[in-house]
Parts: structure tokens; C-alpha cells; sequence
């Protein structure tokens, strides 16, 4: 039971006394849902995505922390949508940075071991992509849940309506130019988790440049290419702790990301 104005009424009741509270917080966690991991899945249903946005907005809305004044103007509410519609495409996009970099490593150490060229269909976003890509992006998806995540992103999703209240939203610079800085941050994560591999490979490289310069009747390419596959595939399974490890890390971190671009709202 919710109090509004002296008197009780049930959550139904509330949405339909404060409709459009109702809708500026369902179009705020529907456009978390466009760009979040597990949440923007094209496996699920766009009947499911609705209706899970629907029903935590449903839950979100007794527990919103400030009185809520009713807009008069209609174009001021329009753009009041298109604010909560920023503010969860932002909270989503900063989420997405981290799988995206680490599909990039995937890419980068699939182009040193040789494997760029196989391609495979990633049901979740509906593109081809590459093997190793695919396999570190998937991974990154088990351990997200594992590490709970989910949890932590429906967490940071309300206490954004604290943090950054209603029709409060105001576009600046600073969070151009703090998107800016996770995406080349991306780039960093991308090149740290795909250094071990990549190392490797590049002294491997280094040690058949010598053996060519030294024995020119060996035939490297044929040689190199099975050995730097089985490198590449032995030294991607000895790092895989410190994978999980700085992922761990990374996903720690990501919150902090948000509730910062929260106060630079």
C-alpha cells in the first residue's frame, strides 16, 4: 500500500492517478533494456522485454524518493520522455562498453592466431563474428551473471531515479566528454585482456624471423601457422583465471562509471 495525498491507495490505482510518472519511469528502464547485457538479447521477445520493463516499473514506482509535480506543458513532457530516454540508454551503453571491448580482444587475438577468417553466427546480436570473439564474448555473458551483475545493474537503475530524479536530466559537455573517455578506455580493456596471447604470438613471430634468417631452406609459413594455432590455444587456457579475474575487476569498476556519469547528470 502506497500513501498519496492522505489517503491509501493500491499500486493500480496509483498508475492511473499518475500516469505519467508511471510512463517517464517505464521509458527511463525500457531504454536501459535497448543496451544492457542479457536484457537487449534479439533471443528475447519483444513481448518479454516490454512487459519485464512494465512490471519493474510497476515495483519502482511506490518507492520513488520525491514528490512528483504534473507537467502542464505537453511538449515539456515530451522532452521530459526523451531525457529518461537518454539517461537509461546511457546507463546501458556504459554496460555494453565492457562486452563490446571484450569481443574486440576476441577479434584481435582471432587475427593473430589465424582465425579471422572463421566466421560464426552470434545469435544475440544477429551478425557474423569471429570464433575466438564469439567465445570470449559468451564467456563475459557467464560471468557477468555469475558475479550477479544483473543484480547490480536493476541496483544502480534505481537508485538512478535518486541520483538523477525525474525530469531532471540536463544535457553538458562533461558527459560528452565522459562517454568519450569510457569508449577509449574500451580500446585499453580490449589490448589489456588480449596481451597474453598477443605477446606471445609476437615473440613467436620474433623467434621464426630469426630461424629464417638462419635456416632459408625451412619452409616458416607452413611450420607457423599449426604452431601459433596451438600457441595461441595453450596460452588463451593458462590465462583464463586472470581473465576471470580482471573481468571480476572490470565489472566492479563499471558501477562506479555509472553513479559518476549520474552526478554528471
Amino acid at each position: 500500500m502506497v500513501k498519496v495525498g492522505g489517503n491509501y491507495l493500491n499500486v493500480l490505482e496509483l498508475i492511473l492517478n499518475q500516469f505519467d510518472l508511471y510512463l517517464l519511469v517505464l521509458v527511463r528502464i525500457s531504454g536501459l533494456f535497448v543496451f544492457a547485457p542479457i536484457f537487449n538479447s534479439r533471443n528475447l521477445p519483444m513481448q518479454i522485454k516490454l512487459g519485464l520493463s512494465a512490471l519493474i516499473a510497476f515495483i519502482v514506482l511506490p518507492i520513488l524518493p520525491v514528490q512528483y509535480n504534473h507537467v502542464e506543458s505537453f511538449w515539456i513532457f515530451v522532452f521530459g520522455l526523451i531525457g529518461e530516454l537518454i539517461v537509461g540508454f546511457l546507463m546501458g551503453f556504459v554496460v555494453s562498453l565492457i562486452l563490446a571491448a571484450v569481443q574486440t580482444a576476441g577479434e584481435l587475438i582471432d587475427m593473430q592466431i589465424g582465425f579471422s577468417m572463421v566466421n560464426i553466427f552470434d545469435p544475440q546480436s544477429g551478425n557474423q563474428i569471429p570464433l575466438l570473439g564469439n567465445f570470449k564474448y559468451l564467456l563475459a555473458l557467464l560471468l557477468f551473471l555469475t558475479f550477479n551483475g544483473h543484480h547490480y545493474l536493476l541496483y544502480a537503475m534505481v537508485n538512478s531515479f535518486y541520483k538523477v530524479p525525474l525530469l531532471s536530466f540536463t544535457y553538458n559537455q562533461a558527459i560528452v566528454s565522459y562517454m568519450i573517455q569510457l569508449f577509449a578506455n574500451s580500446f585499453v580493456i580490449a589490448v589489456q585482456v588480449a596481451m597474453p596471447v598477443i605477446g606471445t604470438l609476437f615473440l613467436t613471430e620474433l623467434a621464426f624471423g630469426i630461424i629464417v634468417r638462419t635456416v632459408p631452406q625451412m619452409n616458416v609459413f607452413m611450420v607457423g601457422i599449426p604452431v601459433k594455432i596451438i600457441l595461441g590455444i595453450i596460452v588463451l587456457s593458462l590465462s583464463m583465471p586472470l581473465y576471470v579475474y580482471f573481468l571480476k575487476y572490470i565489472f566492479e569498476k563499471i558501477y562506479d562509471d555509472i553513479f559518476i556519469l549520474f552526478s554528471l547528470m
